[in-house]
């Protein structure tokens, strides 16, 4: 009986999570070009906070920061942007505080 309980609460457990994932992965349609106000909502203003202009490249990356919890991609178009380290530190710092 207990373990039925257990199971069941497990099952619940993971149906939450699995929706949750889709309505975050769901952010990415941004990025592909399709209407997704909260996600264009939540990027433009980052981007401004950090002092980017908005372009493909800005979009994804800031969408696996804020989304995927990756920095990697984002210090990438930074530094391809000439931003020093120094820079991409100060900038994601400011946005710690939104």
């Amino acid at each position: 009986m207990l373990k039925d309980k257990f199971l069941k609460d497990l099952e619940i457990i993971y149906s939450e999570i699995q929706q949750r994932e889709k309505e975050l992965n769901s952010y990415f349609d941004y990025a592909k070009g399709l209407n997704h106000p909260k996600a264009s909502l939540l990027v433009d203003e980052f981007l401004e906070t950090i002092g980017l202009k908005k372009s493909q490249d800005a979009i994804v990356a800031s969408l696996n920061y804020l989304i995927g919890l990756r920095e990697d991609s984002l210090e990438q178009l930074m530094e391809q942007l000439g931003l020093t380290q120094e820079q991409i530190d100060a900038k994601l710092g400011d946005c710690l505080y939104l």
